[in-house]
């Protein structure tokens, strides 16, 4: 209910406009004002003793006696209103009835008022209506009348236009005011604001008051800034800092006052906001010039005392504000505090131990844990964990030089650490000095990183020296960094501190595991960090052996986590001992032999060291021991070279070694069963990855004498694994031979004199399809791999043997050793013509390879007659689809395989010649009349023989075979060629074939029919193309346009007139149109055609015929679908031209055009026409009286049109409802229409 405005009574009592608020506990019981305490503020009535309780209840069976009475008072209404309807059913008239009127008593007060209350306005004193949703049918409730949103809408804009007119002179006032006047308004705007906040909570609106007191508070601050940018009262002779900083203080305790007096929240929380920013500017403004680093560290410490008085504030928002303004200035003071005092000596070391200080007091000052806010404690906590190791590594190890703050700045963190490590241990402040050790640790680690850094520049000069990018001794000093050693103390002393952090913790066991990873990180780096490279070559042999070692040991692993650690440190200390074996000839020989020792001991310890992984690392130690001695092999005769030993060719050769190493590990490998089977698999698949490496690397480079013999062992090998009972590596050697015996083929063939690699490499591909029939066991997938792989090779071959790179000529020979391969593959699976397997149709590449082979042959021969190719072959196919069809089976319905076969042949022999019948009109002739002699022919066979669609298969030859030539041709001409006959004569022709076609298939009913409707539209769209192309070649490009699309839509409409097929499905009727849209737009963007109406009147002309004629035959049609994107065409074209290309004849028919379909649409009352013709025409009359609206709206001020535009819709909304009564009208009106 609304507020009361008068002055509080001793005993002031209301009755309320809702029945409800007896029992709404939120108000008062005596007068119904809103209660802010136990004590109403504008009666007194206190709630706080025994008689509320009681008065409650009365007030709640008050509220349920009142709903009864208004429950009686709705059934009586019901009762009279049934009465009244079956009145009027008897054809008694109600209107002689006069109405029964019964007085509604007035509720009596609660208790009666005391003489001093003042009466209510009348208001007040009314009982409001209360509708009962309880009603019965025949009930009506009178409701106040609802303006409408759209009205209040418009009544706004209005009202905010004609503002905005008006308020134009106000900032036009203030922008040419001085300065003194301008701080005059602000001054008196911030008044009344204040004081407008004051009234409003006075008159118990705390909402609004909060609102308008925010922009109260933001007016002092800007007071206080017009006060100095102005200069006044001589703030202009001040320090910025200094001013801002005593002004934010002032305009923070006034604001406090405020809020104090007026007991509004807003200014207590701006003066706790401001208050720290003027703290934190006057300690900015305490530095000397030119310090700003150091103003900033006062301040924030500053500002972080102010945050740790924060607990002596009352309010909880005001508090959390100050203490997270103090939190934040406490680490301004934490990231400045190393060049605060650059002037002091030590002074990083006070600074840092200052902001320790403030950041304890802090720590102090937050909120205990047991209150719940333990996230102020664990910030401070990390701040003074941060700050006072920071004071030790910045104030005093960085001071001092490198060599000694590599190791002195760790060591230094370190201790603090440890020390902070030992407070946890006292049960008071455990909870405080965790997050404080985790900072400290981290400020260690941090300080830790510059050793690892030499380190890793240990390990890059080590990287230098092995891949020779230095040339240096075995024995000769490296030229390591001063800080090495330094660094590896470092290491050491971070290594002691974590286990004693651990320890002190006691999470020495849990987390032994890092201890380890340290120990480890220190010994790679002593390693590494070794001045000669012999030592170390040895460091790194034996962190990896004691690694190994170590991890072999039970206690170890007992440990979590300590043998992946472990691991993770003796791998790749092996590995780089290995790299490092490489750099210099005296470490080769003995460091690559420890290397496969070490991988050798860890397969023997996996058992000892892995538990349930045993099985992984045991492949993983036998794998590498066989990748170390493959590299070994290949890295020998470069290491005997520079050592001069003696070594012969081929053994020279790196590949040829690793190959021939690789084939006899695995030919002794496959002798020895005894080994473990997955030792002999693991090594197996390393072995035989290098020796197809070095066959192939081999087979590339082909230089090298007896390059085949490592294949050719590797091929008889491969034979003896694939039968062996390893799946895996039978796998493997079933992809792995038929490749060898590639290699082989290859390397041969080039030992030949005068050898040609490609046949070479048919022959040897020929002959592994051969070997798998007889050396393959049964079992299905290795055959799928060998297959697959022989496949793959065949297609490379016969790639190879077509390219032009190889000069021999006889691709023809390769090819034709390549053609039973295929069919020796389909063998691999059974049957390779009738069989049912579907490898079974890997049989077809030997017909493909056949037809490559016979076209291969006259290729050198000067055979040019594409004829001499295309009909043999097609000869060729049809006899292969008659075998099939001997000797398959006869299918009930379609047979795939033999249907394509003969239409490949039809192919082959029409396809070719069609292409090149644009050279010659006597080509084209022959096969124009072939195909209308195929089409006709095609009409006395039978549909189907034994699962061959013969009577598709002429048909669509013919069809192919006459409009083909006849359209290629045709462009041909169009395009440029010579020719006695005109451009349309071949579209026609192709056009008639096509039509005579479609025409036997529908009255032979011939299946699908729909096949008849799709032949008419390609004859169609391919007839057109001749006369399109010459539209593009601009050739009377007018005229053929304006022909072709009125022919084109001309079939449109024959399609939606007619109900005969073929003419009647919708794909000649869309494809025509589609047609003549494509022929358009080609022609428009082009520029071929002008003027553009030539294009869209045809199109938009058969598009509403169409659409008229299909309205005709089917009544639910809509006129949108049916005329609307015809007449779209029809018009909206020539209306963008009113603005592009305006010509007078245009203009005038797009307005007859327009007033036609508005009229039309009007009597026939027809919508599209009706709508779109009055938009266009709307819009037609616009753009045309455009010039002479823009000379009046230049002609006058713009923000006079705002004032106009405002007092327009102010006008609107003063006759909104009887606007949309007309406007409603309207609507039903041509919703109406069809």
């Amino acid at each position: 209910m609304t507020d009361s405005t008068r002055p509080a009574a001793p005993d002031l009592r209301r009755w309320p406009g809702d029945p409800d608020q007896f029992a709404d506990t939120t108000l008062c019981p005596a007068c119904f004002s809103r209660l802010l305490g136990v004590t109403c503020g504008v009666c007194g009535l206190r709630l706080d003793v025994v008689a509320a309780t009681d008065l409650l209840a009365a007030g709640m069976r008050v509220r349920d006696a009142e709903a009864d009475r208004q429950s009686i008072i709705t059934r009586m209404r019901a009762e009279q209103a049934a009465h009244a309807a079956a009145s009027e059913r008897s054809g008694v008239g109600t209107a002689t009835r006069p109405p029964l009127e019964v007085p509604v008593a007035a509720p009596p007060p609660a208790a009666p008022a005391a003489p001093a209350a003042p009466p209510l306005p009348p208001d007040e004193d009314r009982a409001p209506d209360v509708p009962d949703s309880a009603a019965g049918p025949g009930a009506t409730v009178p409701t106040a009348p609802r303006r409408s949103g759209v009205q209040v809408l418009l009544l706004t804009l209005g009202v905010v236009l004609l503002s905005v007119a008006a308020m134009v002179f106000l900032f036009f006032a203030f922008v040419v005011a001085d300065l003194e006047m301008r701080s005059l308004i602000t001054a008196a705007v911030s008044v009344i604001v204040l004081v407008l906040a004051w009234f409003l909570r006075a008159r118990r609106l705390p909402g609004t008051a909060e609102g308008v007191s925010a922009v109260g508070a933001v007016l002092l601050v800007l007071d206080a800034w017009i006060i100095q940018a102005n200069g006044l009262f001589g703030a202009d002779r001040i320090d910025a800092a200094a001013y801002w900083g005593v002004a934010l203080l002032v305009v923070a305790a006034v604001l406090a006052g405020a809020g104090v007096v007026s007991r509004l929240r807003l200014p207590r929380l701006a003066a706790a906001a401001l208050a720290p920013a003027g703290v934190f500017v006057g300690g900015i403004a305490i530095a000397p010039e030119g310090e700003d680093a150091m103003g900033l560290w006062i301040g924030g410490m500053a500002v972080a005392l102010l945050g740790a008085a924060s607990r002596f504030i009352r309010p909880e928002p005001e508090r959390v504000i100050v203490r997270t303004l103090g939190f934040a200035g406490g680490g301004i003071a934490l990231a400045t505090a190393a060049w605060a005092l650059p002037s002091v000596g030590l002074g990083t070391f006070w600074s840092f131990l200052a902001v320790a200080g403030v950041w304890t007091v802090l720590l102090a000052a937050s909120p205990s844990w047991a209150a719940g806010a333990s996230g102020w404690r664990v910030l401070a906590s990390v701040a003074v964990g941060l700050s006072v190791p920071l004071a030790f590594v910045l104030g005093i190890a960085l001071e001092g030089e490198t060599t000694a703050s590599v190791w002195l700045a760790p060591g230094l963190a370190a201790l603090v650490a440890c020390a902070v490590a030992a407070i946890t241990r006292i049960g008071a402040v455990r909870r405080d000095a965790v997050p404080a050790l985790l900072a400290a640790s981290a400020i260690a680690v941090v300080a830790t990183l510059p050793a690892l850094v030499i380190a890793l520049t240990g390990l890059g000069n080590l990287a230098a020296d092995v891949t020779g990018l230095r040339a240096v001794s075995a024995i000769a000093p490296r030229g390591l960094p001063v800080e090495a050693r330094g660094s590896v103390l470092a290491l050491g002393v971070a290594a002691v501190a974590l286990s004693a952090v651990l320890g002190l913790t006691g999470r020495l066991r849990r987390f032994a595991a890092a201890v380890i990873a340290a120990a480890v990180t220190t010994a790679l780096a002593a390693a590494v960090l070794m001045p000669t490279l012999v030592a170390a070559a040895i460091g790194l042999i034996l962190v990896a052996a004691v690694a190994l070692a170590v991890a072999a040991i039970p206690p170890a692993r007992r440990l979590r986590g300590a043998i992946v650690v472990l691991a993770a440190g003796g791998i790749p200390a092996a590995a780089l001992g290995w790299v490092v074996g490489h750099s210099a000839t005296g470490l080769w020989w003995w460091v690559v032999p420890s290397v496969v020792a070490l991988s050798i001991a860890g397969r023997v310890l996996a058992d000892r060291i892995a538990g349930t992984a045993a099985p992984t690392v045991r492949v993983l130690h036998v794998v590498a021991a066989s990748l170390v001695t493959l590299v070994a092999a290949v890295s020998y005769p470069a290491w005997a070279e520079a050592s001069g030993v003696p070594i012969s060719t081929p053994w020279d050769a790196p590949a040829f070694l690793v190959a021939a190493v690789a084939t006899l590990a695995l030919g002794a490998l496959a002798a020895a069963r005894g080994l473990p089977t997955d030792d002999r698999v693991s090594a197996g698949a390393a072995l035989f990855a290098g020796a197809m490496i070095g066959s192939t690397w081999l087979a590339v480079t082909s230089f090298t004498p007896w390059a085949w013999a490592p294949a050719v062992g590797l091929a008889a090998i491969g034979l003896v694994w694939v039968r062996s009972d390893l799946g895996p590596m039978s796998a493997l050697f079933a992809g792995g031979v038929p490749l060898a015996m590639l290699f082989a083929g290859a390397g041969i063939s080039v030992d030949l004199d005068a050898g040609n690699v490609s046949i070479g490499l048919a022959a040897a591909i020929l002959a592994a399809a051969a070997v798998a029939l007889v050396a393959l066991p049964a079992d299905p997938l290795l055959r799928r791999i060998w297959g697959i792989v022989a496949g793959a090779l065949t297609m490379i071959a016969a790639v190879v043997g077509l390219s032009t790179s190889e000069p021999s000529g006889e691709a023809w020979l390769v090819l034709l050793l390549l053609t039973p391969v295929p069919l020796l593959i389909a063998t691999l699976f059974g049957d390779p013509i009738g069989g049912r397997s579907p490898a079974v149709h890997a049989s077809w590449g030997s017909l493909a390879l056949g037809v490559a082979t016979v076209w291969a042959w006259p290729g050198g021969r000067g055979i040019d007659g594409v004829e001499t190719y295309t009909l043999p072959l097609a000869a060729g196919l049809l006899t292969s689809a008659g075998l099939l069809i001997w000797r398959r089976a006869v299918p009930e319905t379609t047979a795939a395989g033999r249907t394509a076969l003969l239409a490949t042949a039809a192919a082959v022999a029409v396809l070719p010649t069609v292409a090149l019948a644009g050279d010659s009109e006597l080509r084209t002739l022959v096969l124009v009349a072939t195909g209308a002699v195929l089409v006709i022919a095609g009409s006395f066979t039978p549909d189907l023989l034994r699962g061959v669609p013969i009577r598709r298969l002429v048909v669509a030859t013919g069809w192919a075979a006459a409009t083909g030539a006849a359209v290629v041709r045709g462009s041909a001409v169009a395009t440029g060629e010579v020719s006695g006959l005109h451009v349309e004569f071949w579209p026609v022709l192709a056009f008639g074939v096509g039509l005579v076609a479609v025409v036997l298939w529908v009255r032979d009913r011939v299946e699908p029919l729909r096949a008849a409707e799709a032949g008419l539209a390609a004859s169609l769209a391919l007839a057109a193309i001749p006369t399109v192309l010459a539209i593009a070649e601009g050739v009377d490009a007018d005229l053929r346009t304006a022909v072709l699309l009125v022919v084109l839509g001309g079939a449109y409409v024959l399609g939606a007139a007619t109900r005969s097929r073929p003419f009647a499905g919708p794909v000649p009727g869309w494809t025509a149109l589609a047609a003549a849209v494509v022929a358009g737009g080609l022609a428009l963007a082009l520029r071929t055609v002008d003027p553009f109406d030539l294009v869209t009147i045809p199109i938009g002309a058969a598009l509403v015929a169409g659409g008229a004629i299909r309205m005709r035959r089917s009544p639910e049609a809509g006129s949108w679908p049916a005329l609307g994107p015809g007449l779209a065409v029809l018009m909206v074209p020539a209306l963008i031209a009113d603005w592009t290309d305006p010509s007078l004849w245009r203009l005038v028919a797009l307005g007859i055009v327009a007033v036609a379909a508005v009229v039309i649409g009007a009597v026939v009352r027809l919508q599209a026409p009706l709508l779109l013709g009055a938009a266009v025409l709307l819009v037609h009359t616009v753009a045309q009286l455009w010039p002479w609206i823009t000379l009046l709206y230049e002609a006058v001020w713009w923000w006079l049109w705002l004032g106009i535009a405002g007092a327009l819709l102010i006008a609107i909304a003063a006759t909104y409802e009887r606007q949309m009564r007309l406007a409603r009208g309207v609507i039903r009106t041509i919703g109406s229409l069809r």
